[in-house]
C-alpha cells in the first residue's frame, strides 16, 4: 500500500510540475505559474469526480464548442487554455480519474 502511494505521488507530482511550467516568457524561459498549479489541481480533482472516460468525452465536447468559436472570431483560446488547458486537459482531468480509480480498486 505504501508503494502504490509512493508511486501515486510521485506521478501526481509530475503532472504538476508539467502544468506548472505550461506558460513561457517571450524569450522561451519557462515561468512558474501559481494560477496553473491550482486549476490543475481543480483539474484532477474533476476527473477524479467524474471518471477517466468522461474527462475525455467532456475534453471532446469542449473541442466541438472551440472549433466553430475559433472558425468564427479566428480565436483559438477555447482550444488550447480551455480544452487542453490545465483545467480540462486530458494529461490532467484523466489521469485524475485514474489516480481516483486505482485508489478506488486498491480500497476493494
Amino acid at each position: 500500500m505504501k508503494t502504490f502511494r509512493h508511486a501515486a505521488f510521485g506521478v501526481f507530482s509530475l503532472l504538476l510540475l508539467v502544468s506548472c511550467s505550461e506558460t513561457f516568457k517571450e524569450d522561451s524561459i519557462r515561468e512558474y505559474n501559481l494560477f496553473f498549479c491550482i486549476a490543475s489541481f481543480a483539474g484532477g480533482i474533476f476527473g477524479a469526480a467524474i471518471s477517466g472516460n468522461m474527462a475525455f468525452g467532456f475534453t471532446g465536447f469542449l473541442i466541438l464548442i472551440g472549433i466553430p468559436v475559433a472558425m468564427i472570431t479566428g480565436n483559438t483560446v477555447i482550444i488550447d487554455y480551455v480544452a487542453f488547458g490545465p483545467v480540462f486537459g486530458p494529461h490532467i482531468s484523466f489521469a485524475g480519474g485514474v489516480a481516483a480509480a486505482a485508489y478506488a480498486a486498491k480500497k476493494k
